[in-house]
C-alpha cells in the first residue's frame, strides 16, 4: 500500500533518472514499509472503532462472497486490497534511484479508513480511541475531486 503523491514521485524520479535506462524492474512497494499484515488491518480497524473479528483471508472472503452488498457489510470495500496483500516484492533498483521510502502501510491504512468513513462507506464507529479528525480529508465526495477545482 502505498500512497499516489509518493508513486507518482517515485515514477517521476525513475523516468527522469539515466541510470533507469540499464536497469530492467522497478518495484515501487518497499515490502519492509509497504505491507501491511491481515492480522494487523483487522487490529487497526478495531482499534478505530469498527468492531470486527479477525479470521482467515480465506475465511474473510468466503463471508463477503456471501454478502456482497456494500450497504450491508462495511468490510466489502476491504476485500479488494485484503486479497492482494500477500506478497513481497525487490525494490533495491527502484531504492537506487527514489531511497525515500513511502509512509508505513499503517499509517496509510489508518487514512484510508478515515477516508472511508467521510465518504460514506464505513458508518461512525462505535467507540472510536479519539474523535476523527475533520482536516484529514475536507469536503469529501465520491463522486468528484476533493477540494480541487
Amino acid at each position: 500500500m502505498n500512497p499516489v503523491d509518493h508513486v507518482a514521485r517515485v515514477i517521476a524520479a525513475i523516468a527522469a533518472s539515466p541510470e533507469s535506462l540499464f536497469k530492467f524492474v522497478f518495484h515501487v512497494s518497499n515490502s519492509d514499509n509497504s505491507t501491511l499484515a491481515e492480522k494487523k488491518l483487522f487490529e487497526l480497524v478495531n482499534a478505530y472503532g469498527w468492531p470486527v473479528l479477525f479470521e482467515t483471508r480465506e475465511v474473510f472472503l468466503t463471508i463477503l462472497q456471501n454478502n456482497p452488498s456494500p450497504e450491508s457489510n462495511a468490510l466489502f470495500p476491504l476485500m479488494h486490497m485484503m486479497m492482494d496483500m500477500s506478497f513481497r516484492v525487490e525494490s533495491k533498483n527502484t531504492q537506487s534511484i527514489y531511497p525515500a521510502p513511502s509512509a508505513p502501510a499503517v499509517e496509510v491504512a489508518a487514512k484510508c479508513l478515515v477516508y472511508l468513513f467521510r465518504a460514506g462507506f464505513l458508518p461512525r464507529p462505535i467507540n472510536p480511541p479519539t474523535p476523527l479528525k475533520e482536516e484529514e480529508y475536507p469536503e469529501v465526495s465520491i463522486f468528484g475531486r476533493t477540494g480541487r477545482h
